[in-house]
C-alpha cells in the first residue's frame, strides 16, 4: 500500500502563485482529484484569490524571500510533507535557491538547481542554446548604448526587445506587455534609451515571421528517473495582446518533433499532467490514462479571446463567422468555471475597472512605443 494511502491522510498540495491565471487553473485541477489545497498569492485584491476551492489562501510577498520565510513557518502546522506548485518563474527560482531549507516539510518537484538556473533566465539559455549549436535566432544582449548601437546596425529587422526573465519589478511597473516588436534601428535605440532603467541586461533578437498557429508547445512531467511519465502537446491558435501575448486560444494536436522535444488543456484532453506529479510525488497510483489521444480539444481565455478577435477583424485578417467556429468542439475555460464563478466575474471586473484609468491603459496597450 501507498504512503498517503496507508495513514488515511491526504497530504496538502501548495500552489505558489494563485494571483495568476497558472495559480487559478492548478488550484481547479487539484482540487477535482479532492486533494486539499493550500494557496499563497501576493495580492489579496486579485481575481483567482475568489476562488472558493482552497482551504486556505496566505498572502505574501512572493517575489522576494519571504516567500521562503512563509512557506518555513507553515511547514511544522502540516502532519505530511506537501507537494508544492510553483505557478510563476520567479517563485520556481526562490524555491529551486531554498530547496534545502523546504525539504524537511515539501516535496519540491524541480530538475537540479543549474537546470532552473539556465532555463529561467534567457540570457542564460540563449548563451547554452548558441554553445551547443542549436538553432535560435540572431541575439544580442544591451548592457550599452554601445550594445545597442552596435544591435542596430548588426541586426535584420524586425526585431523583438525583451527583458532576461519575467516578473520583473520595475518592468511590470512600466508596461504589462513581456516583449516589444520593433520595425526599425530607430525604433530599437528608441525604445532601448526608455526601456534600460526597466531591467538589466535586455534581450534583442531577430524577428521570425509566421502565424500564431506555428507556435507550439510540449508540456511534460518527468520521473526522478528522468522518463516522461506523460506528454502534451498543443499550439496556440490566437494569444493576447497581439503580435507578443500569451495564448487566449489554444488546442491540442499531434506533431511528432515537438513531442520530442502544465497546461489545463492536457487535462480537458484526458492527460492528468499536474494530477500526474502528484501522485508519482506522494506514491498514490498513477492515472489511467497518460497518452494523448488527439482530440482536438481547445483551451480559451474567452475575455482575452474576444479582445484578440476584436483586433484581428479589425485587421481583415479575421471574420465575426471563422471567430465564432474556432471556438467550437470541447473546450477548456481559463477562468470561466461554474463551481468557481467568482475569479471570472472578477476578472471581468477588475478588466473595465482598468480600462477607466488612463495610466493603465497606457501600460497594456500593445502599440505604445
Amino acid at each position: 500500500m501507498s504512503s498517503a494511502l496507508a495513514n488515511g491522510k491526504t497530504p496538502y498540495a501548495i500552489v505558489v502563485g494563485l494571483d495568476t491565471l497558472n495559480g487559478i487553473q492548478t488550484v481547479r485541477i487539484l482540487a477535482r482529484h479532492k486533494i486539499p489545497i493550500i494557496a499563497i498569492a501576493k495580492d489579496p485584491k486579485h481575481h483567482g484569490c475568489r476562488t472558493r476551492l482552497c482551504e486556505r489562501i496566505i498572502f505574501t510577498n512572493t517575489a522576494t524571500e519571504e516567500l521562503i520565510q512563509t512557506l518555513v513557518a507553515l511547514g511544522p502546522e502540516l502532519k505530511q510533507k506537501a507537494v508544492l506548485y510553483p505557478c510563476v518563474d520567479m517563485n520556481m527560482l526562490l524555491i529551486s535557491r531554498h530547496r534545502q531549507a523546504l525539504e524537511p516539510w515539501y516535496h519540491v518537484v524541480l530538475p537540479a538547481p543549474e537546470v532552473i538556473e539556465t532555463l529561467m533566465n534567457k540570457l542564460n539559455f540563449y548563451t547554452y542554446a548558441q554553445q551547443n549549436g542549436f538553432p535560435i535566432p540572431q541575439t544580442r544582449y544591451l548592457n550599452s548604448q554601445e550594445d545597442a548601437n552596435r544591435a542596430a546596425a548588426e541586426l535584420t529587422f524586425p526585431c523583438v526587445l525583451k527583458p532576461p526573465m519575467s516578473a520583473i519589478p520595475e518592468w511590470e511597473k512600466n508596461s504589462k506587455l513581456k516583449a516589444y516588436k520593433l520595425s526599425s534601428p530607430a525604433e530599437l535605440l528608441e525604445f532601448y534609451e526608455r526601456s534600460k532603467v526597466w531591467a538589466k541586461d535586455l534581450i534583442v533578437q531577430e524577428w521570425v515571421e509566421g502565424p500564431d498557429s506555428n507556435l507550439y508547445s510540449c508540456n511534460c512531467y518527468f520521473n526522478d528517473q528522468f522518463e516522461p511519465v506523460v506528454t502534451f502537446v498543443s499550439r496556440k491558435l490566437r494569444q493576447w495582446p497581439p503580435v507578443t501575448g500569451e495564448s487566449c486560444l489554444g488546442e491540442e494536436c499531434r506533431d511528432d518533433v515537438v513531442l520530442n522535444g502544465r497546461s489545463p488543456i492536457a487535462e480537458a484532453g484526458g492527460v492528468e499532467l499536474l494530477y500526474t506529479m502528484y501522485c508519482d510525488t506522494v506514491g498514490l497510483p498513477l492515472p489511467e490514462n497518460l497518452d494523448q489521444s488527439y482530440k482536438g480539444v481547445k483551451w480559451v481565455d474567452l475575455r482575452r479571446d474576444v479582445q484578440s478577435a476584436l483586433y484581428h477583424i479589425q485587421e481583415g485578417d479575421l471574420t465575426l463567422k471563422g471567430w465564432w467556429k474556432s471556438l467550437q468542439g470541447k473546450k477548456a475555460h481559463a477562468l470561466f468555471a461554474w463551481n468557481d464563478p467568482a475569479p471570472f466575474f472578477g476578472d471581468l471586473v477588475r478588466a473595465a475597472r482598468l480600462y477607466m484609468v488612463p495610466e493603465e491603459r497606457r501600460h497594456r496597450d500593445y502599440r505604445n512605443l
